[in-house]
């Protein structure tokens, strides 16, 4: 019922539903595809940013992304996928998440996840700007569009 207030600032939520524990990833959807864009240095099972996610426990990735979405109260489309994103990975500590991905290189692979991080101290980086100007590199298999 809250969702459909298309507020971003709504929401219902019981104490069993919110974790502060994600797994040792970040998500991201690039070109409508659920993309791992960063890995903790622990615990992410051999994962790369780049890594493609084709199925999360056995549904496939836009289907679950897509139920979460129709709960997510949003004035848009991107706010509710980006809420959506964020929700796959958060669960009760230890609970675990099965991951079907498809490597850089083609190679397709099962991978059990463990929401083990607690959730304040996974982020991803971001190269720091001023006035405009880059002020770093991104790592050789990503491109800057400006």
């Amino acid at each position: 019922m809250v969702a459909l207030l298309h507020d971003g600032h709504g929401g219902v939520y019981h104490p069993s539903d919110m974790g502060a524990y994600t797994t040792p990833t970040i998500f991201g959807w690039i070109e409508g595809r659920l993309v791992i864009t960063h890995v903790a240095a622990e615990g992410a099972e051999g994962l790369q940013p780049g890594d493609i996610v084709l199925k999360v426990d056995g549904k496939p990735s836009l289907d679950v992304l897509t139920e979460k979405e129709v709960l997510i109260s949003g004035a848009s489309p991107q706010w509710r996928r980006a809420v959506a994103l964020e929700q796959l990975n958060q669960g009760q500590k230890d609970s675990q998440i099965r991951l079907d991905v498809q490597t850089q290189s083609g190679q397709s692979r099962s991978v059990l996840l463990r929401r083990s991080v607690d959730e304040q101290t996974l982020r991803e980086e971001r190269v720091p700007r001023l006035g405009g100007k880059l002020l770093g590199v991104l790592p050789s298999a990503t491109r800057t569009v400006r």
